[in-house]
């Protein structure tokens, strides 16, 4: 975070952030000449730190006319207060001080206060009755960051000739006033976080559950033709590549039945790992093989986000042994239990992952009978997955719940993508609030069939 506030009090503000070691936040002052002329954007946009991801800008006069921020700042929140003076002192005080004819300044300005009299047309000798037009005393309220400010003071009043009076106000007003700024930067950090990482884990879960769905459907492949068709199929829906490619093994040696660029030929007839990433670096190269049994090679390449190519290689690793068994399978339909072993076995691993992550999963059909539930679930409700299999909300919550819930199942399917929203839950102990999200699930057909 940047702190910009004005240069009479950026002293203060740094004070402030050493005190509270706040490593994460940084001070940059704008000119002090209160709105005359008034500050831009643009003069602004130059004092930003590099990595600033959010900007509070704290002023009086001087942020008059800002406007909205441009859409290339980061995110900006304007705290303008009535009185420069608010953010080191009470308001009461302030306002008294007023009242009582005072001219009110702090360490900041007074250090400079030859410079701000010729800045006003006048020199020490002459300004005295300037002065004397609207004040009838000197008011500094002291805030402890100048060991010099009461001579400044003496200085001052001695050169313009008015009494001078020294209030000692030290940093806990701004110290609250940026503590709470600070803290609530950090609190809408950790929910956008959240957000983020929710977002991702229910990206993640229906790129799991479409690859079981489409991975179902190799035990019902009868040629290597249709094999290929299924996983390319697999491939362009979980990481969209611009090309896919699949070269069969035969004698010991790649089948060249396509055109192919002749780097990417060439990486092909040289792998002998796993995996490895394609020429252009934006997608990656499968070895498929059982056993000693090199069947042949995979290339998804011109990933449409190839910056999350490591993840989308993780996903897809651990689904080249049944691959390679549909594969084999086309070939030779000896080994068909092994497959349906293999998949099985996929889908208990999701199972795991779903019975052993701390939030609640839940798959409903389009009429809101439950499919499955995870153990968190069954845990947090007292309910078994046997038990509550083709239930409704109806028959778990009271009416008003029920349909609250059911309410947004709906929202989910319309949107067709993840929603997150506060769901109130009755339990034991009273009610619960919970942050959901929710997202239906796509068939092959692109159309939804349940929602989790």
């Amino acid at each position: 975070m940047c702190l910009l506030g004005c240069q009479n009090l950026r002293q203060e503000l740094s004070a402030v952030i050493s005190a509270e070691g706040w490593l994460d936040v940084v001070v940059t002052a704008f000119p002090a000449r209160c709105g005359r002329p008034p500050l831009s954007w643009d003069e602004l946009r130059v004092l930003l730190p590099e990595g600033c991801t959010q900007v509070a800008l704290l002023g009086c006069a001087c942020l008059a006319g800002l406007g909205h921020a441009p859409a290339d700042f980061p995110l900006v929140r304007l705290l303008p207060q009535d009185q420069c003076f608010n953010m080191v002192g009470d308001a009461c005080l302030i306002t008294e001080a007023i009242a009582g004819g005072g001219y009110l300044m702090t360490p900041g300005w007074l250090a400079d206060w030859r410079e701000h009299l010729a800045e006003m047309g006048f020199t020490s000798d002459n300004s005295g009755e300037f002065f004397k037009d609207f004040a009838r005393i000197l008011v500094l309220f002291d805030t402890g960051v100048d060991p010099k400010a009461e001579v400044h003071l003496g200085e001052l009043a001695c050169a313009i000739g008015l009494p001078a009076r020294r209030i000692i106000v030290g940093l806990d007003h701004l110290r609250l006033l940026l503590s709470r700024v600070v803290l609530e930067w950090r609190l809408d950090g950790e929910r956008r976080s959240g957000q983020e990482r929710d977002r991702v884990y229910a990206q993640e879960l229906a790129d799991y559950g479409v690859a079981m769905d489409v991975l179902a459907r190799l035990g019902k492949a009868n040629t290597e033709a249709e094999v290929i068709a299924v996983i390319e199929e697999l491939f362009r829906t979980l990481f969209a590549p611009a090309t896919c490619h699949y070269l069969r093994v035969e004698g010991g040696g790649l089948v060249l039945d396509q055109d192919l660029p002749a780097d990417l030929l060439a990486a092909m007839e040289r792998l002998e790992t796993p995996y490895a990433w394609t020429p252009s670096g934006q997608g990656f190269l499968l070895r498929i093989s059982r056993g000693k049994s090199f069947l042949g090679v995979i290339v998804a390449d011109r990933l449409a986000y190839p910056e999350f190519r490591e993840r989308y290689l993780n996903m897809v690793l651990p689904m080249t042994s049944l691959l390679a068994l549909a594969i084999e399978d086309a070939r030779s339909t000896s080994e068909i239990a092994i497959a349906i072993s293999a998949l099985r076995a996929s889908e208990l691993r999701l199972r795991s992952i779903m019975d052993n992550t701390s939030n609640v999963v839940f798959i409903k059909d389009l009429e809101g009978r439950y499919l499955f539930v995870n153990r968190c679930y069954e845990e947090l409700f007292h309910v078994t997955l046997e038990a509550i299999l083709g239930k409704t909300d109806y028959d778990i919550f009271p009416p008003e719940t029920a349909e609250h819930v059911r309410q947004y199942d709906r929202l989910a399917l319309e949107k067709g993508g993840p929603i997150s929203m506060e769901e109130d839950i009755p339990h034991d102990d009273g009610v619960h609030t919970y942050i959901a999200t929710k997202f239906p699930l796509i068939s092959i057909e692109g159309k939804p069939y349940a929602v989790c």
